[in-house]
């Protein structure tokens, strides 16, 4: 799963976003705990501009089992900040 999540990321940074979203989103469908993974669909997501798509996968990631979601808590505070929404 680690080298897929590094494919994923590799994609991403080469602008390959489609490819990216593909294996994150493989990567979360046999694994749904895997809170990195919707994290970077979020940043992709922010970086588009599509900040209600962002706070979507925020709050499915926030559905896992995780059990302290500091990551996702920390990234939806700041944008909600950056939004003005404090």
């Amino acid at each position: 799963m680690c080298i897929k999540f590094n494919i994923a990321y590799w994609h991403e940074q080469e602008q390959q976003l489609g490819t990216a979203t593909m294996i994150y989103s493989e990567i979360l469908s046999k694994h749904p705990d895997y809170i990195d993974a919707y994290l970077r669909l979020a940043m992709m997501a922010l970086k588009r501009g599509d900040t209600g798509r962002a706070m979507q996968k925020i709050d499915q990631s926030l559905q896992s089992k995780q059990k302290q979601p500091i990551a996702q808590v920390l990234m939806k505070a700041k944008i909600l900040m950056d939004l003005g929404n404090d």
